[in-house]
């Protein structure tokens, strides 16, 4: 095993202990993932919330329509 090999897996596996380490991982999660959850969030229902009702609301539109022609067209056959 080579000298850059050894010292790669020495640091990684610091890394992984320091990570580890309970006031690192809640440092992380306060300062780090919650943050960035929250701006995802925050995005999601300020952004993109009208091209979801939009989308919805066309669907919904289309599905009732497509419902009336079925009902058109079953009620025309039969008569």
């Amino acid at each position: 095993m080579s000298l850059i090999n050894k010292l790669t897996k020495d640091l990684i596996n610091k890394i992984i202990i320091e990570f580890k380490s309970p006031e690192n991982r809640d440092k992380i999660n306060e300062e780090i993932i919650h943050p960035t959850m929250f701006y995802i969030s925050d995005y999601i229902t300020k952004q993109l919330y009208p091209f979801f009702l939009i989308g919805t609301t066309i669907f919904v539109l289309t599905f009732m329509f497509a419902f009336t022609i079925l009902i058109l067209i079953i009620k025309l056959n039969f008569k």
